[in-house]
């Protein structure tokens, strides 16, 4: 994985307008995870930055990050400080009882 700074000025959200800085990550082998990527991303600037850690909600107060996953799964386990291959196997284990329902 190539890892290059970046900086860009979003045109909504939060931070609209203002100069962000960041990171680009770019995929060079087949072998690149990129829910485990972002899944631990997420757990690290939650344990390196806990004062400005949060999560968006929207006006009902559902967390928009539970509904790109489909449900509180995901923000759970990172809250929870759950290691990737524990959370993993929830959701690899539900794949594949749905792909047996799906065959049926």
């Amino acid at each position: 994985m190539e890892i290059t700074n970046v900086s860009f000025r979003p045109n909504a959200s939060l931070y609209k307008n203002q100069t962000c800085l960041g990171v680009q990550l770019t995929p060079v082998s087949a072998r690149f995870d990129p829910l485990r990527t972002g899944y631990e991303y997420m757990r690290l600037v939650r344990k390196l930055h806990p004062e400005r850690w949060r999560l968006r909600r929207d006006a009902k107060g559902v967390y928009f990050i539970d509904k790109l996953w489909g449900g509180p799964a995901y923000r759970e386990a990172i809250e929870a400080d759950i290691p990737y291959e524990r959370f993993r196997a929830t959701w690899v284990r539900e794949a594949k009882i749905f792909e047996e329902l799906v065959e049926g």
